[in-house]
């Protein structure tokens, strides 16, 4: 499962959607 960050904006995003 992949790693869930949330931003100080409170976006929740994936990590292996990052480049």
């Amino acid at each position: 499962m992949a790693s869930i960050e949330q931003d100080s904006a409170g976006t929740s995003r994936s990590l292996l959607a990052m480049p």
